[in-house]
């Protein structure tokens, strides 16, 4: 009986919103199934026809909206979204200026599989907020609802496209979940902060990083953890922070940047947290590169007990940087070392005036002893390995910490 699609009962309910009260995907197939409208008479107006999806009743209420409230499951939800009408009644609010996400998102109507799939169709919804201001991803927060769910809200709301690596552009009405979590949502949830900066290249998580609004920027505003993660998604292939903006030497002729920069490490060593100081060496032509590190390459492995820690690398083979248009980088990261011999010796005392203190010219020579021991070792290492210095001295012998004295210049 087709005729009987367009029948209302005395409460305004369609055959479509009977059906949606009790859930049965079938009867909701059929209904939709070759579904050409009804006709429907607004007070005061003319007899119009309109899809059977945004037909409200006597409350107010879509078919889709009685599903909801009904708590009748995801693929009811998903058949009556897919069916005519069914975006437009998921995405206009109802008389009170609530969404069916915001149903969805609060007891007793939480359903978070019809969530994610409420996302999939109408994702403009993350970023509308309740009568009351209440964004969506504060109203799942708030109920602690899965992860998943959160993460879907932020997916769908990122201030970014994600399959635009090279250039990100922003994303007009898009954000406001990601400045939520980041910056207000008291620590809750940075390991998602660091699941959606993972997914990003290294140019989306800057402008994710340094995103401007409420009088900031995101890792200026953002709480603790979430400035930690925020932090760690910034640096350079994963480990390099760069202390300044600024290059501390730079040659044209090579195309060489030279940045002061800390090394946090891989999983296997993050020097406690506190990273390790390191000249960043940027090259941007292969063969100043290849020159740099010649007789580093020479060597399958250098034993850095004796001699200074060096680690280079092509940029464009980390995954953030592999981009086909990205323009090819080469490092070399030198570790610093606290001071240099040549240091000491400029801070010791002119004219003999030690020698005139016997105990301070012992503790002197006991410490230079000790510098020249390590110096020695490091020599008879090298040669070793069938390596020639050839340019030890003081401003090449340097203290690095708990590991003590050892040769510099392998680089170059």
């Amino acid at each position: 009986f087709e005729g009987g699609r367009g029948q209302v009962d005395d409460e305004g309910n369609l055959p479509l919103h009977l059906a949606a009260r009790g859930g049965d995907v079938g009867v909701l197939r059929v209904l939709l199934d070759g579904d050409e409208g009804v006709v429907v008479r607004p007070k005061g107006e003319e007899s119009v026809l309109v899809d059977s999806g945004v037909v409200k009743n006597e409350a107010g209420e879509t078919p889709l909206l009685v599903a909801v409230k009904c708590v009748c499951g995801w693929e009811a939800v998903e058949v009556l979204m897919e069916g005519p009408g069914g975006k437009e009644a998921a995405t206009a609010p109802d008389s009170s200026g609530q969404t069916i996400l915001h149903y969805l998102l609060t007891p007793p109507f939480t359903d978070p599989a019809a969530i994610l799939a409420v996302l999939k169709t109408a994702p403009s919804l993350a970023s509308t907020p309740t009568p009351s201001s209440l964004l969506p991803i504060e109203l799942a927060c708030l109920q602690n609802l899965p992860r998943e769910v959160i993460l879907g809200i932020i997916l769908v709301d990122l201030p970014i496209d994600l399959d635009q690596k090279e250039t990100p552009t922003l994303r007009p009405g898009c954000g406001s979940s990601w400045w939520y979590l980041a910056c207000d949502c008291d620590d809750a949830h940075p390991s998602i902060i660091h699941e959606i900066l993972s997914l990003c290249s290294y140019h989306q998580t800057r402008e994710m990083c340094f995103l401007k609004g409420r009088g900031g920027t995101i890792i200026s505003r953002a709480t603790p953890q979430c400035k930690i993660e925020l932090r760690k998604a910034l640096r350079f292939v994963g480990r390099y922070e760069f202390m300044g903006s600024q290059a501390v030497q730079s040659d044209s002729q090579r195309r060489l940047k030279v940045f002061d920069a800390l090394d946090f490490g891989d999983d296997t060593n993050t020097f406690n947290g506190k990273g390790r100081r390191v000249l960043l060496k940027c090259f941007g032509r292969e063969d100043s590169f290849r020159e740099e590190t010649h007789l580093l390459s020479t060597i399958s492995h250098w034993e850095d007990t004796y001699v200074e820690t060096v680690r280079y690398f092509s940029v464009h083979e980390f995954q953030a940087y592999s981009s086909a248009n990205a323009p090819q980088q080469y490092c070399v990261a030198v570790e610093k070392p606290e001071m240099t011999l040549a240091k000491v010796v400029k801070g010791m005392p002119k004219d003999h005036e030690c020698r005139s203190d016997p105990e301070r010219f012992l503790r002197y020579l006991g410490r230079v002893c000790a510098v020249l021991r390590s110096v020695g070792k490091a020599i008879k290492y090298l040669h070793g390995m069938g390596v020639v210095h050839g340019a030890v001295g003081a401003e090449n012998c340097g203290k690095f910490g708990e590991a003590g004295w050892k040769l510099m210049g392998l680089a170059g």
